[in-house]
């Protein structure tokens, strides 16, 4: 499982208000904190309120260790009572050092990949053998543009925009749309649900590594949307923020080599988040963020061998979900338990991992 952890940095939290506020209300100590995903509430505004914030924290580490990450977003909105019109943008973004083995022959030459002649032994032999490679651990950005418009005090249709990158999910461009049905199950002065059903359609543009077999680089994904999200107010400073989108693919595609009929290609998209008020306009935000699919890409970064054509028969005739059950079981195969055996561990460590973690503690600053 592949986890990514920022660790605690300083994130700097601006949210002016670019309106005057309705006489006789006032911002409670809560309402100085935001967190990536803000409840809709459907309330009478006598004047259109704007609201802006933005934030940035990073981590650098220097020595034995060399990675630096950098996060960051921004969050703009124009409510007039019936009409809500948003925008987000939020990324992530990592890069880690390593020490490089610059394999060298007895001359100083570079060695060519795999020679091992002339004093090409693939060990370090001298100083100049050591270099250093730098390599994207992290590389995430979304932007989402959203508006909703009020039927009633519960309910509302949105209407979503999107575009972004993943590329340790090997998607060098993740762009789509989603459109439906957003209503407020249950409201008090400590909880807040509210749920939203609709369609998400999404177009994905895959990194792809040397071919080994026929492939395709792109797809389309027609996929119903269930959201579910929690707000809990717990007293005047802290807040916790819960939610949870669930995409099942309608339609059948091929993820760059492999069969996903409906439903196989299910993405989960997760996020749970305190944040709580430590002194004056200082605080502190922790959360966990998960996002899953169940049919990732293969990695593009490592050469593997080509499977056998048992194996490219099966990965062009059984859904993603049942092709490594088909490998593994070697039906296929008759007596060539060598070749199952061989393939079925080249599948195991080909593809992306399903699921990406990541783990957020932050300190916050506000100015206003």
């Amino acid at each position: 499982m592949h986890t990514r952890c920022l660790a605690t940095g300083l994130m700097m939290l601006l949210a002016p208000s670019w309106a005057p506020p309705v006489h006789g209300q006032s911002l409670t100590r809560a309402g100085l904190f935001t967190t990536e995903y803000k409840f809709v509430e459907n309330k009478e505004v006598k004047e259109v309120e704007w609201k802006a914030s933005a934030s940035a924290g990073f981590t650098l580490a220097a020595g034995n260790a060399n990675v630096l990450t950098v996060s960051g977003g921004a969050t703009a909105s124009r409510n007039d009572g019936k009409n809500l019109v948003s925008a987000e943008l939020s990324g992530m973004y990592s890069l880690t050092t390593l020490p490089l083995l610059i394999d060298r022959d007895s001359s100083g030459n570079i060695c060519e990949p795999g020679s091992m002649a002339m004093g090409c032994n693939g060990l370090v032999d001298r100083g100049e053998e050591v270099g250093n490679q730098s390599k994207t651990t992290a590389g995430f950005l979304l932007f989402k543009g959203r508006y909703d418009r009020f039927v009633s005090r519960n309910n509302a249709g949105f209407v979503v925009g999107f575009i972004g990158m993943d590329t340790p999910a090997s998607k060098s461009v993740v762009t789509g749309g989603q459109v439906g049905y957003s209503r407020q199950l249950f409201r008090n002065s400590m909880h807040e649900v509210k749920a939203e059903l609709g369609a998400d359609f999404t177009y994905n543009s895959y990194i792809v590594g040397p071919a080994r077999m026929e492939i395709s680089d792109s797809l389309f994904f027609a996929s119903a949307r269930l959201f579910v999200g929690y707000h809990l107010k717990l007293g005047e400073s802290t807040q916790l923020t819960a939610r949870a989108e669930t995409l099942l693919n309608l339609n059948p595609a091929i993820v760059v080599e492999r069969y996903a009929t409906t439903g196989d290609a299910t993405r989960v998209n997760a996020q749970v988040a305190l944040t709580t008020k430590i002194w004056q306009r200082l605080g502190f935000r922790f959360s966990f963020s998960l996002r899953f699919d169940a049919c990732p890409a293969p990695n593009p970064s490592l050469k593997f061998s080509p499977y056998s054509e048992v194996a490219q028969r099966i990965l062009q005739t059984y859904t993603c979900s049942q092709q490594e059950r088909r490998i593994e079981d070697g039906w296929d195969y008759g007596n060539n338990r060598d070749a199952a055996a061989r393939d079925l561990a080249i599948y195991r460590v080909r593809y992306n991992q399903r699921l990406d973690l990541t783990t957020e503690a932050n300190l916050v600053f506000n100015f206003l």
